[in-house]
């Protein structure tokens, strides 16, 4: 005797099967698309599927009276079934505006008016017009007012005069009250269905596109601070960083150091620009591993590149410029199968409450300019920081 567990295995395959055929059906051309335009097509074909399941029910419901009577009718609906199956292979295809335009064609110009003829305005099924110009503001983007605004047009004309002229007494096929009673039922769950899915997509698309919105807007900031060659922080970044107030209008406190690349523009003009972006990006990364977590690197422009070492004196920050000048000067840098080998100089001023970032820095760009004049790779200290009478330290 199988087990409980077994059981709803068992139970369970058949429902999984028909959730994956599902999603398959959903997802129907949708591979190569990005959002919005993907969810505007995930949307197309639900509503298909919907439209689709709704039709067949239709036809099942017409078996229960004598073929002969509903032959007709049963003709429409599969007929009409045929159009949201076109619908779904146009989408399948890339064709998205077609299979569109189909979903929204095949009721609105066929299935809905021939049903309300044939069996009259009172079976309902003009209400799903409304669910049709509902769905226009899914599937059809700003730049497709036109075809939005002849669908609801069309919706809201069709639906007054199926209203208005398609009555019993005019109707081939005489059914009971009762039984059109049960066909409004069906095109009113029908229909709330269709408003109920279609509501749930619109939400969908907003937030996806508000989602999308938060990403594009967080990725521009990214781009406007920072450098996009090394990927450090940009000098609009370092100057925020610097000058804007912490705690009670108190800014950057600390040491500002400068560090320029020897002979950069020897290596550019003996290598090529290329291979000097090879080497600002691997300055940059060991730039980036040599520093403490709360320290800021970033460049400055051309082969400059600015610290911010919050927090320390010189004499505090002078050993960690040194072992990052060290660092570099050990680091090979390979570029088209040759190693090169670069060094950097370093000048460095500190920063407190009584002095702005434009004297700190001019008095690191001092410094940084006795330490090229001194022989290069060197740490050069503002000679206003130091206590001793040296000038640096190298």
């Amino acid at each position: 005797m199988p087990s409980i567990k077994e059981l709803i295995n068992k139970l369970e395959k058949p429902q999984t099967k028909f959730i994956d055929l599902r999603n398959r059906l959903v997802h129907i051309g949708t591979a190569s698309l990005q959002s919005p335009e993907r969810a505007r097509v995930i949307s197309t074909n639900q509503f298909i599927l919907l439209a689709l399941a709704l039709t067949l029910s239709f036809q099942l419901y017409y078996l229960l009276f004598e073929f002969q009577q509903m032959f007709a009718a049963i003709l429409v609906h599969t007929i009409a079934s045929g159009v949201y199956i076109l619908a779904l292979v146009a989408n399948a295809r890339g064709m998205h505006l077609t299979a569109a335009c189909a979903a929204l064609a095949g009721p609105l110009f066929f299935q809905v008016p021939a049903i309300c003829f044939l069996i009259s305005a009172e079976s309902g099924m003009h209400v799903f017009l409304l669910a049709g110009g509902i769905f226009t503001f899914v599937v059809f983007p700003n730049n497709q007012k036109g075809f939005r605004l002849v669908f609801i047009a069309f919706s809201l004309l069709f639906f007054i005069l199926i209203e208005r002229y398609f009555t019993r007494d005019l109707a081939p096929i005489k059914l009971p009250e009762t039984l059109l009673t049960n066909m409004v039922y069906l095109n009113a769950i029908g229909t709330s269905l269709m408003i109920y899915l279609l509501s749930s997509l619109s939400h969908r698309m907003i937030l996806e596109q508000g989602n999308e919105i938060r990403l594009q807007a967080k990725s521009l900031e990214m781009l406007a601070h920072t450098d996009v060659l090394t990927q450090l922080p940009n000098r609009r970044q370092i100057m925020s960083a610097a000058t804007t107030p912490l705690g009670e209008g108190n800014s950057f406190v600390g040491v500002v150091a400068i560090a320029d690349i020897d002979h950069f523009k020897r290596v550019n003009d003996q290598y090529g620009h290329d291979c000097g972006d090879e080497i600002l990006r691997s300055v940059a990364c060991t730039m980036s591993s040599s520093m403490r977590p709360i320290d800021i690197v970033g460049r400055w422009g051309g082969e400059e590149f600015i610290f911010l070492l919050a927090g320390l004196n010189m004499e505090d920050a002078q050993p960690i410029m040194q072992r990052l000048r060290v660092n570099i000067e050990k680091t090979a840098i390979e570029y088209k199968g040759q190693l090169h080998y670069i060094t950097v100089s370093i000048g460095a001023a500190e920063m407190s409450h009584k002095n702005s970032f434009q004297e700190v820095f001019r008095q690191a760009d001092q410094a940084l300019y006795h330490g090229k004049q001194n022989g290069r790779n060197c740490f050069i200290a503002s000679l206003s920081d130091l206590h001793t009478n040296e000038a640096g330290f190298s």
